[in-house]
């Protein structure tokens, strides 16, 4: 069951990474981990970033539950956050200023996401991304994004551009929950934990070729809470995702000096060499290809396809001119 944090690991990063020790979730999170989780002991000025993240995350908060209802009302009755807004609504419920939110992102059922343009349309404070393509980009995109209310929102159907996993069963088993008067539907927990490490390997490793040191230190948190690897490790292989997760955790394993997990609890394949310190201090990779075949496996032909076909036009048009 989603429930508040219980324990909050030591994050503190190997001597090879001194820039990993600036990171603001990172930094917050060793701190409440000294304050034993209560914000209130909390020294300057992290006392006071805490509180910016909470008036933060109270106002976003209020916007999901806005959108959430206009969604609804426009036929998508199931609306399901993810990363951010999923863990603030429940591991972080007793930290919601443990850290702030970028934007807010939700994920639908594939069936409903068409309906997206017309409710988008139909709430004329809201300001739609690429408008004019509206109707093309629920066919063809894997999110819609919008501004509502100052906030950015990005409702999704899939988080990687190849429907690696069918996220049905996951909602199927989501639980609806009260937070401060309002009903959610939340994932269970190892189901959301499995589709962080599908967003933030596929997409900010594979597609921008760098994972932040906050992504890992927060993974961190979600497995130390989650407990039972095995389980995990035995859920991510049904889901085709067991080279997904041994590679976050060789990451995770990389980048902190007391890391929630032992070498005994994954592989590290070869491949992993293409890992590297980039010279912000982040870790990036080499022969992106190569891993993304090693990751993505039968789909990894369809997804090289697919971004051939969308370069291929790009190069054309630059040619020309």
């Amino acid at each position: 069951m989603n429930g508040p944090l219980r324990h909050i690991p030591d994050l503190t990063p190997r001597a090879a990474f001194p820039e990993a020790a600036d990171d603001a979730f990172i930094r917050m999170t060793q701190a409440l981990r000294a304050a034993d989780g209560d914000p209130s002991k909390l020294p300057e000025p992290l006392s006071i970033r805490y509180q910016h993240n909470l008036a933060a995350n109270l106002m976003k908060e209020k916007v999901f539950f806005m959108v959430s209802e206009k969604l609804r009302a426009g036929g998508i009755a199931e609306v399901y956050p993810i990363k951010g807004m999923h863990l603030l609504l429940g591991l972080y419920r007793d930290l919601p200023g443990i850290r702030t939110m970028v934007d807010i992102d939700l994920m639908v059922r594939k069936s409903d996401f068409t309906k997206l343009p017309g409710i988008v349309r139909a709430n004329p404070a809201w300001q739609p991304d690429m408008a004019r393509l509206l109707d093309l980009r629920a066919h063809i995109a894997t999110d819609i994004s919008f501004i509502a209310d100052h906030t950015s929102v990005e409702v999704k159907r899939d988080l990687i551009l190849m429907p690696v996993v069918d996220p049905a069963p996951f909602f199927d088993a989501a639980k609806t929950v009260t937070v401060a008067g309002k009903e959610a539907r939340l994932l269970q927990p190892d189901h959301a934990a499995l589709l962080y490490i599908l967003h933030h390997i596929g997409d900010h490793l594979l597609h921008y070729r760098r994972i932040e040191h906050r992504h890992l230190a927060e993974f961190s948190v979600i497995l130390a809470d989650l407990g039972d690897t095995p389980a995990f490790r035995e859920l991510c292989r049904a889901a085709g995702l067991e080279r997904w997760y041994d590679l976050i955790l060789f990451l995770i394993y990389t980048l902190f000096e007391r890391p929630v997990v032992t070498p005994a609890d994954f592989t590290i394949h070869p491949i992993f060499s293409c890992i590297v310190k980039r010279r912000d201090g982040v870790l990036g990779l080499t022969a992106a290809a190569r891993l993304t075949a090693f990751l993505y496996g039968a789909w990894a032909v369809p997804l090289f396809t697919r971004n051939a076909l969308l370069w291929l036009p790009k190069k054309m048009v630059r040619r020309g001119h």
